[in-house]
């Protein structure tokens, strides 16, 4: 089970499976066979995680591993870490990048474009604690907590 704030999958009540297709079997879409889902707080919380573990395409520099997602000649969709080849400005659009990976070539992104960096063990309990601590300040809709200063009330003693 995650470690971020999560229930147990609506659609297919914690089994992972649903209804069957010749592709997927009978895994269900919603939660893609985990049996649990995050809630609103925990993906808030997961998604500060990626932030917190992420780099702008301006700072990345040659040797750095990057996660990236690409599509097969089928079409299917695969995640996997990339090594940093070049980046460079785009001769084509003015004021983008063009970041080379080895074997995927990703071009014309905005310098501020957020890539996920790999990063060390020690790097990524620390963040990882830090993204616990941001749930905590979380409401049940997923926004940061609004807590009102509140003064203790003083009487005043008239002399």
């Amino acid at each position: 089970m995650s470690t971020f704030e999560s229930v147990t999958c609506g659609r297919c009540l914690g089994s992972g499976h649903y209804s069957y297709c010749q592709r997927y079997g009978t895994r269900c879409f919603k939660c893609a066979g985990q049996t649990y889902v995050l809630t609103k707080r925990g993906a808030a919380a997961a998604a500060y995680l990626r932030e917190l573990l992420s780099k702008p395409a301006s700072e990345l520099t040659p040797g750095m591993k990057v996660r990236e997602s690409s599509v097969t000649i089928g079409g299917d969709v695969y995640t996997k870490w990339f090594e940093v080849v070049a980046v460079k400005p785009d001769e084509l659009n003015p004021g983008k990048l063009n970041v080379l990976l080895d074997g995927l070539s990703i071009g014309a992104v905005s310098p501020t474009t957020m890539f996920r960096v790999a990063a060390t063990k020690e790097v990524k309990q620390a963040a990882f604690a830090k993204a616990l601590e941001y749930q905590a300040t979380l409401t049940k809709a997923g926004t940061v907590r609004k807590v009102a200063s509140r003064a203790p009330a003083t009487s005043q003693a008239s002399a």
